[in-house]
């Protein structure tokens, strides 16, 4: 399979990711877990906070590697999460590197003090950068269609 192939797996996988990460959020808000230490969830927030928590990190982790094969066939050298965001800012599928910085230290804080203290704050911050995370989705289909014709099956 070569990478074009890859590049319109992943739009694909990217497209269903987005509906699962906006259908999550959209549950964590409602039910409440967004803002509750780990002592304030109960057994059934836990289930929707691990659910956002899943399509959060699941979704930034294909960016990346969408990114990477973005970075691949343009023959740009990645060595790192800093070459990512570079790229992705020089292509302008991010606005600023810290974006992507942000969104990384977000994901990670999430995965591993998850029973911890900063449950609260992590999850405020997960609701707020769901947007931008998102939105990141647009410019690559855009940039894919215009310089390799690969679009999604439905965007």
């Amino acid at each position: 399979m070569n990478n074009r192939d890859i590049i319109e797996r992943k739009l694909n996988v990217l497209l269903r990711l987005k509906s699962h990460l906006e259908f999550a959020t959209q549950a964590a808000i409602e039910q409440g877990v967004i803002g509750k230490t780990a002592a304030q969830l109960s057994m059934a927030d836990g289930q929707v906070l691990a659910a956002f928590r899943m399509r959060f990190s699941e979704y930034q982790e294909q960016l990346g590697k969408m990114l990477l094969s973005l970075a691949r066939e343009e023959d740009i050298e990645i060595k790192g999460a800093s070459s990512i965001a570079a790229f992705a800012e020089k292509f302008s599928f991010i606005e600023s590197e810290n974006d992507w910085h942000r969104i990384r230290e977000i994901r990670n804080g999430i995965n591993h003090d998850y029973e911890e203290e900063h449950v609260a704050e992590l999850t405020i911050a997960m609701r707020d950068e769901v947007p931008r995370l998102i939105n990141i989705l647009e410019p690559i289909v855009i940039f894919c269609l215009k310089t390799y014709d690969i679009s999604p099956a439905k965007f």
